[in-house]
Parts: C-alpha cells; structure tokens; sequence
C-alpha cells in the first residue's frame, strides 16, 4: 500500500486496511481521514505530527511504534497496547474519541488531552498523566492503578475509578459531585 518508507504530509482518505504489515515506515505531517485499520501490523513504525480524523483502528501490533505529537478525533480505538510503544515518543492526544479495551502502562503522558471522549474497559497503570485533560470524558469499566494524575483535570467526567490510596492527586480538579465517587473506595455512608 505505502511504496516509500518515508511520506511527508501526505493526506489517506477512506483507506481500509486488514491484516496487513506497515511495518518500518515512517509518517510525519500526515493526515489520515475515514480509514479503516483493522488487525494492523505497525512494527516499528513512526507517526510524527499526524492527524487522524474519524478513523477506527481495531486490534494492531504496535511494537515498538512511536507515536510523536498524534491528534486522534472522533475516532474509534479498539485493543491498541499503548504500553507496546517506544515510550520515548509517545505523546497524543484524544478528542471525542472511542478508546475501549485499551492499555497505558507506564507511559510517560503528561499533558496528553483525552477530552470529551468515552472510555471503555481501559486500565491505567503506572502512567505519569500529570497535567493531563480528562474533561468531559466518560469512563466505564476502567480504573487507574499507580498513576501520578497531579494536577489532572476531570472537570465534567464521570464513571472513573480512581484509589485516592493507590493514585498521587494533588491539585488535581473534580467537579463537586464527581468528587464524590473519590471516596468510594474507603465505604462511607454519605447522606
């Protein structure tokens, strides 16, 4: 499909892609617009400044991939093994996107944006996501283990499960209510 190891701002508009290898190949100020990656082989593949917009990328190998300054909107995440990539260049960010049956394992995220998405059975566990924007974001059947969400905003989320024992908080911003589903964890009766 891609002929050259190296595309420089090129624009892919309704490509569908199935079990196919682009492995070793390197993308940078591409713009990735009503695709369909679907079991994906992207070994060792580097995205630099590359926009993905209303695609769905479902179950790919993402060994050793860097993802470097990459803008998902309004697509759809399905089983993408976060922690598989070269964590020196990961740094994305979310916006109305669906991630479900994702992993972020020790990833360094600070300032990553997940904004007015949905998430759905995603772990975080061990990440740095200081700073990071989770406004808006709908949570289900995901939590947050070992994570350093410092300064973090959940302004307008809901549905996260966070242990204030097992997560560093501080100065992290909640709305009142959602603050509550903080204190889950310790069993009170709140009336």
């Amino acid at each position: 499909m891609f002929d050259f190891c190296e595309l420089y701002e090129q624009e892919f508009s309704n490509l569908k892609l199935e079990s196919e290898e682009v492995t070793r190949k390197s993308f940078e100020g591409c713009l990735f617009e009503n695709c369909l990656f679907n079991s994906v082989d992207f070994t060792e593949t580097r995205f630099e400044a590359c926009e993905f917009i209303d695609c769905a990328i479902i179950l790919p190998n993402l060994t050793d991939t860097q993802l470097d300054g990459v803008k998902f909107d309004h697509c759809k995440l399905v089983g993408l093994g976060f922690d598989q990539l070269s964590a020196m260049f990961a740094s994305f960010s979310f916006e109305e996107c669906t991630l479900e049956s994702c992993n972020f394992s020790q990833l360094q995220l600070s300032d990553s944006s997940f904004l007015n998405s949905t998430i759905v059975d995603t772990y975080f566990s061990g990440c740095n996501l200081s700073k990071a924007n989770f406004q808006g974001v709908t949570f289900r059947h995901g939590s947050f283990k070992g994570c350093n969400l410092q300064q973090a905003d959940f302004r307008g989320a809901h549905g996260f499960e966070i242990y204030v024992s097992e997560n560093k908080l501080a100065k992290s911003k909640f709305d009142r209510i959602n603050a509550l589903e903080l204190l889950k964890e310790f069993n009170l009766q709140i009336r």
